[in-house]
């Protein structure tokens, strides 16, 4: 009970809220790809798993609405153990069924697509070392002028966790990233991560884990050439905590995130700006996990996105996996 306390209070210190925190340690939904490749090494569990997630959410600025979203996303991961090492597979599809007609100020998103591998070894159930590689490609509505501006992050690092004691987790790692667009020029900056981790229990029993963790990157800009704009990307903090709990088959899973982007926005129309972009995130859910067979949950999501304009989002998740 002194130990489910003190994860409690260390959780109230990080949450900020979807991306889930599986940076150190993997979720004990075993149907969740892993954020951070060391976390991969930890897993226990052989699945395959799909979801899919109802979407909508509206534009507000200035206590105007501007415009409803509607949207879908599609999810699919794989997930092999073996003796000391582990691999996933795992994609995702979002999209945006909005499309922009009028005149806007802001971006509008119309669909985010991504896909990513990582392979992790384990030694002596005392450190998982990873390798990931993944890629990112947004689609989005400027104006008139530029209806489709197509973004692809590629991601590719490393990471170590290390075990220390029965329970408690610590580590970290760092990526390379390279940005690629139809307007800009080829931007690339370092992304570094670092984390903690307390994971209770075995598979079959009742278990109890809590994670936060922080990544950040820093300010990157690039000149601009040829007929490409130049390249700005914003230094960012992203914390991620995550509270989960499973008993009887049965996982209760709370994750939360907060992510500052530091960029400046201005609207040319009435020249107020914005200092930076805020977006929190949260989601619940529970699942049915078995030690093997068929894996079934559902999740609630939130998420808000505040700048100059105020983005409201709510979904709707359903899993389906099998775990052999």
């Amino acid at each position: 009970m002194k130990g489910l306390t003190i994860c409690a209070a260390l959780l109230a210190l990080f949450w900020t809220g979807a991306a889930p925190a599986q940076v150190i340690t993997p979720s004990l939904d075993p149907s969740v790809a892993s954020m951070g490749p060391a976390a991969t090494g930890w897993k226990t569990e052989d699945v395959v798993a799909l979801a899919y997630t109802d979407r909508t959410g509206k534009r507000e600025q200035s206590g105007v609405q501007q415009y409803e979203f509607t949207g879908s996303q599609s999810d699919v991961m794989l997930a092999l153990t073996m003796e000391g090492a582990a691999f996933e597979l795992a994609s995702s599809n979002q999209s945006t069924g909005t499309k922009p007609e009028g005149v806007y100020d802001q971006p509008v998103p119309i669909s985010n697509k991504t896909a990513q591998a990582n392979l992790a070894i384990q030694g002596n159930d005392f450190f998982s070392m990873g390798l990931g590689y993944r890629t990112e490609e947004k689609e989005r509505w400027l104006s008139q002028s530029y209806p489709h501006d197509r973004t692809k992050l590629t991601y590719a690092g490393g990471a170590l966790s290390v075990r220390l004691g029965e329970s408690f987790y610590v580590g970290g790692g760092a990526s390379r990233v390279r940005e690629a667009s139809d307007l800009y020029v080829d931007n690339n900056w370092v992304e570094s991560q670092i984390g903690l981790a307390m994971l209770f229990g075995q598979p079959g029993d009742t278990r109890f884990r809590f994670e936060a963790s922080l990544t950040q990157t820093p300010k990157a800009l690039q000149n601009a050439a040829a007929d490409r704009a130049p390249a700005a990307h914003p230094g960012s903090d992203l914390q991620r905590g995550a509270l989960e709990l499973e008993f009887s088959g049965l996982l209760f899973s709370f994750q939360g995130d907060q992510l500052i982007e530091r960029v400046v926005t201005v609207d040319a129309a009435t020249g107020q700006t914005s200092s930076q972009t805020e977006s929190v995130s949260s989601r619940a859910g529970v699942l049915w996990v078995p030690e093997m067979g068929m894996s079934l949950g559902f999740y609630f999501g939130n998420q808000q996105v505040k700048q100059l304009y105020t983005d409201s989002f709510s979904d709707f998740q359903v899993k389906l996996g099998y775990l052999f």
